[in-house]
């Protein structure tokens, strides 16, 4: 039998277009490289354009998480220290609600209708957070911040997968990679920079970002009509995963104070499982899901969302243990110890252009096989640091650990969404970030459960001279173990195979470097 598929590549190829060039994307949204070859170098410029507002969104949503953090103790100040966890706290919880409904939205609405809305929203939420005047007002605007920015992180990939063509594709997400891993090493400086002046100041910054992006948005990225969804909303399974995700979230990041074997971390983990199995029941057995778990069926996209969660574990886990590490044993200003996180994304954005090229050519595995070593050889190597380690050593060290996570993680996403139908992109968005975000908390936690049971809550947060030794071989321990998930990675990526991303455009094989292309537009 001849699939619609087929009969698409041999009209394509009748007419005269590459195969892939006229497929209508993911969340209804106009494909700017659904254009004949010889399209003009202005509506090339319109595409470029679009994407970087799209770009510059998910950028101040990663932004403001990471400013806000170093704003805490200028907000507890104005407000106290009780519940000023929950800033944060909920914050990341309510993405982890708001991300597995934003699949159904696009489909639904659109993709640029979602993303112009969610955008919107997260805005206007900014700026009730720059004139909160308690702090429960402020956690409300920081549970919209999220609910907001969750929908839009989802729907931006949609978006970009959208905007580009199979070959395009790896290079379009490399830069924004690159640009999202730039929020790290900003984000901390920034926050401290302007919280020392007044803290409402970074709320009122991220809205004045966003509202730019909007409005270079509103303008250039073309709307089309939305695809319509196959069913109604799945409020049952919404609610289902809207109970086990931020239970899961909220048990990883307080297990620390609970303890992880405590009956409420235990009781809370208890409920969040019988709500997500109980979430997987229901979408795996209902005719229009609110999230196909089917497209886990297919072996790439199965395989390509294991290796996420064990690079994320790893890369995401060094990032807050460094600057921890440091403070204690090498006895370094937190400023200091905070801009030790810059060479790792720098690192991460160095990796990108050469794994875009690399996956380009000889498909996910090569990238992944590589990146995962220098991930597990720059762990191993942070395992012996010490007292006296020279700081040069550990940013060398750390680069190396950024390039191999972003060597890593592009070409894994890329190679996912590839896998699933069109349709589907925008849920498998979705479902990766809320992976993302699961591996990141129970990792980070994790790692510093075993820490704190290693040497003391106490003995953490204050070292003696005489302690630092034993401080660094806890760290030293938790590194190690951290090598695990890489190796494991190194593993898995063996069964991957040669699958290459069929490049709709074969002629731009050696076009040049796209960071080139939107330099001149």
């Amino acid at each position: 039998m001849v699939s619609n598929a087929d009969v698409g590549v041999a009209a394509a190829v009748a007419a005269g277009r590459p195969p892939g060039l006229d497929r209508e994307p993911a969340g209804g949204s106009v494909a700017p490289s659904a254009l004949p070859l010889g399209e003009s170098a202005a509506r090339v410029r319109a595409r470029w354009v679009a994407f970087g507002a799209v770009v510059a969104g998910t950028f101040v949503v990663s932004l403001d998480r990471t400013m806000v953090t170093v704003a805490l103790p200028s907000i507890g100040h104005e407000f106290g220290s009780t519940g000023l966890d929950a800033v944060v706290t909920a914050n990341l919880i309510a993405i982890a609600v708001a991300s597995p409904g934003a699949g159904w939205l696009a489909q639904r609405f659109g993709t640029r209708r979602v993303l112009l809305v969610s955008l919107s929203a997260f805005v206007a939420s900014a700026l009730v957070a720059s004139t909160a005047t308690s702090l429960g007002m402020l956690i409300a605007a920081r549970v919209a911040e999220g609910a907001s920015g969750g929908v839009m992180m989802a729907v931006t990939l949609a978006a970009i997968y959208g905007l580009f063509d199979a070959h395009d594709r790896p290079r379009a997400f490399a830069v924004q990679a690159a640009v999202v891993m730039v929020s790290p090493a900003l984000g901390p400086i920034l926050g401290g920079y302007m919280s020392e002046t007044e803290w409402r100041i970074t709320f009122l910054f991220a809205a004045l970002l966003g509202a730019g992006s909007m409005a270079v948005a509103w303008a250039k990225f073309r709307p089309v009509e939305a695809l319509g969804s196959d069913g109604a909303f799945d409020w049952q399974g919404w609610l289902l995963a809207g109970i086990g995700l931020p239970l899961v979230l909220l048990a990883s990041t307080r297990a620390n104070d609970w303890h992880w074997f405590s009956v409420p971390t235990l009781g809370i983990l208890g409920l969040a499982f019988v709500a997500l199995g109980a979430f997987v029941y229901r979408e795996l057995h209902l005719g229009h899901p609110l999230i196909e778990l089917r497209m886990l069926r297919d072996r790439m996209f199965r395989y390509t969302f294991i290796l996420e969660w064990l690079i994320t574990m790893p890369y995401q886990a060094q990032l807050v243990l460094m600057p921890l590490e440091l403070t204690t044993i090498s006895g370094v200003s937190p400023l200091r110890a905070g801009l030790m996180i810059t060479p790792s994304a720098l690192g991460t954005i160095a990796a990108l252009r050469p794994a875009s090229r690399l996956f380009a050519r000889s498909g996910v595995r090569a990238p992944v096989l590589i990146g995962s070593v220098l991930l597990a050889g720059a762990t191993a190597a942070l395992s012996c640091i010490g007292p006296h380690t020279s700081l040069a050593f550990v940013s060398a060290v750390m680069v190396v650990h950024g390039a191999g996570g972003g060597l890593c993680l592009m070409p894994l996403l890329v190679a996912g969404l590839e896998s699933v139908e069109p349709r589907l992109v925008a849920q498998a968005s979705a479902i990766r970030l809320v992976n993302k975000l699961v591996a990141q908390a129970v990792s980070v936690s994790l790692s510093v459960a075993l820490v704190t049971a290693l040497v003391g809550k106490e003995g953490l947060l204050s070292v003696a001279t005489a302690d630092r030794l034993h401080v660094a071989a806890a760290y030293g321990t938790v590194d190690r173990i951290l090598v695990i998930p890489a190796v494991l990675a190194f593993a898995l990526a063996l069964y991957l195979g040669r699958t290459r991303v069929s490049a709709a455009r074969p002629d731009l094989v050696d076009e040049p470097d796209v960071l080139i292309a939107i330099s001149d537009l």
